[in-house]
């Protein structure tokens, strides 16, 4: 069920917009419903309740800590990739093979 939750609020037309603070971040509002409660939300990423309070409500911006306490919080369902867009990168989806710089044979 929180999957669904979660993937029905996280959409690209659901991209919170934090607007003077007149509307609340919906990734931290799946956080806190997750959690069961911004209080349980702050204990789990060791914050204030009204630190959460005033994230959720656009009053105050998500840092990095904030985004990466969060994505612990929920295990990965709220990812610190949609709470800050802009310093990290979403989880890749496709496993692209990898190889060490030494383990690639020069050529002949």
């Amino acid at each position: 069920m929180f999957q669904q939750l979660t993937l029905k609020l996280l959409t690209a037309e659901n991209f919170p917009r934090i607007l003077s603070g007149t509307m609340e971040n919906r990734y931290i509002a799946v956080a806190v419903q997750l959690l069961g409660s911004q209080a349980a939300l702050a204990r789990a990423c060791g914050y204030s309740r009204s630190g959460i309070c005033l994230a959720l409500h656009g009053k105050r911006a998500v840092t990095a800590e904030l985004a990466v306490a969060i994505d612990r919080a929920t295990g990965g369902e709220v990812s610190r990739a949609v709470l800050r867009p802009d310093l990290f990168r979403p989880a890749r989806t496709v496993l692209e093979p990898r190889l060490a710089p030494d383990a690639i044979s020069p050529p002949i």
